[in-house]
């Protein structure tokens, strides 16, 4: 018997920390039922919740390690098609910049991070903006996300915005949320 193993990480985000154990429940309900149809066994390990952004927001990364007999058609057919789409440039789902630039760990985001939280945030009316794109944008990349119309649609705004804010001043350096 041979097993094949694959791992993957998934950024779960929450409008509240009462919201959030429901979401990961949820993707970990839909992963064991994938895994079932595919004859394979899924482990977890889940990272502490964390606070993200002024507004309340919460998120908690599950790492899922699923493995199985690569002699078991039904598991084979399944690892070997996940791992084609996994080779290629895949969008973390989180929100819009995310999906458009692939990563929520990139110089561009990074930039976008620090304007929300550095400034932003400084306001009521920067609060009520992200207080706003945290309600809609999560819906609008689950829906349209991974289309190559929806990324094209706003790169070359950010790129715009992006480029404004860093000869500004805003960093596209590593960056680390503030906890709020």
């Amino acid at each position: 018997m041979a097993i094949r193993r694959v791992t993957g990480v998934m950024r779960i985000v929450a409008n509240s920390r009462r919201e959030l154990p429901m979401e990961v429940n949820q993707f970990i309900q839909q992963n064991d039922s994938i895994a079932y149809q595919v004859h394979a066994t899924v482990t977890y390990s889940l990272s502490p919740e964390a606070p993200i952004g002024p507004l309340g927001n919460w998120s908690q990364t599950v790492t899922w390690t699923a493995e199985g007999d690569d002699n078991d058609p039904v598991f084979k057919q399944w690892f070997d098609a996940y791992n084609a789409q996994s080779s290629q440039p895949q969008s973390a789902g989180c929100y819009v910049a995310t999906a458009v630039y692939g990563s929520y760990d990139c110089p561009q985001v990074w930039t976008l991070r620090r304007f929300r939280d550095n400034t932003l945030a400084e306001t009521w009316y920067g609060r009520a903006f992200i207080r706003t794109y945290y309600a809609i944008s999560p819906t609008l990349v689950k829906w349209f996300g991974n289309t190559e119309w929806f990324k094209r649609m706003w790169k070359g705004k950010l790129d715009r915005l992006v480029a404004n804010l860093n000869a500004s001043g805003v960093a596209n350096t590593p960056y680390e949320d503030k906890v709020w």
